[in-house]
C-alpha cells in the first residue's frame, strides 16, 4: 500500500440556481429508441445513471460544469477482477450546513467508452445515521466514510482507468437541497462551497473489491 501524498485541495460548488445538470438531461440521447417501449432512456439522466440503468453514459463524469471533481487512476497494466462494494474515505469542509453528494465509479477504457461499476448518494446531514441529522459547521471540516456503495461484478480491462467523480447531486429526479438545513426553504437557498482535503494524513482513499 502506497502512503498518500501532499497535494491541493479541491473545491466546486452547488448553486441551486444554476441549471447546467438539469439543461444536460433535457438533451436526447444520440442512441435513443422512442419507438421502443423497452427501451425508454430518451433523455439523459444523473438519477438514472446513478442507479447502473444507464451504464454506458459517461456525460455526467466529463460536464460538470464547476459542480465537481474526478480522480483517475494510471492504466491498468493487467485484467483486474472486482466482486464487492467499493469504500470511500475522504475529508471535507462546507461553508453551509448541509448539501448532496454523489459519488459515481466508472471504468474509462482505452477507447474512450466508459462502464457504470457503482454509485454512492448521500445527503450529508444525514453522513452519521439516517434519520439523525447532523449539520456541518461551516468552515470546520468532518470525515466522510462512504460504505453504502452498490455490489459490483466485473474484471476491468488492461489499459483501464477507474474514474472516480466526485460530485453535487442535482437532477430533474431528485428534490432541490437549498443548503440551509431547512427542508422546504428553496427561496432563501444558499450556494454550497465544498472543499476535499489532501494532506498526505487526510487524502481521500478508495477501496476497491478485487476478487
Amino acid at each position: 500500500m502506497e502512503k498518500p501524498e501532499s497535494g491541493p485541495d479541491y473545491e466546486f460548488t452547488a448553486d441551486p440556481s444554476d441549471d447546467h445538470t438539469l439543461r444536460l438531461e433535457m438533451v436526447r440521447r444520440p442512441d435513443e429508441h422512442p419507438d421502443v417501449p423497452a427501451v425508454p432512456r430518451t433523455f439523459n439522466s444523473l438519477f438514472l445513471t446513478s442507479s447502473g440503468h444507464d451504464p454506458t453514459n459517461g456525460i455526467f463524469t466529463i460536464d460538470l460544469g464547476g459542480e465537481g471533481v474526478v480522480y483517475h487512476t494510471d492504466p491498468l497494466t493487467e485484467r483486474l477482477p472486482l466482486v464487492g462494494r467499493p469504500r470511500l474515505r475522504m475529508r471535507m469542509t462546507l461553508d453551509v450546513p448541509d448539501a448532496d453528494l454523489m459519488v459515481l465509479l466508472h471504468e474509462a477504457r482505452p477507447d474512450g467508452t466508459v462502464v457504470f461499476l457503482s454509485s454512492e448518494l448521500l445527503r450529508l446531514r444525514f453522513r452519521a445515521l439516517p434519520e439523525q441529522p447532523c449539520f456541518a459547521s461551516p468552515g470546520e471540516a468532518f470525515d466522510l466514510d462512504l460504505t453504502g456503495f452498490r455490489f459490483v461484478t466485473r474484471t476491468l480491462a488492461e489499459g483501464s482507468r477507474l474514474r472516480l467523480t466526485v460530485r453535487n447531486a442535482s437532477s430533474l429526479l431528485l428534490g432541490k437541497n437549498p443548503h440551509t438545513g431547512k427542508p422546504a426553504d428553496i427561496e432563501e437557498a444558499r450556494v454550497a462551497h465544498y472543499r476535499i482535503h489532501h494532506d498526505a494524513d487526510q487524502a481521500p482513499y478508495l477501496e476497491i473489491p478485487i476478487a
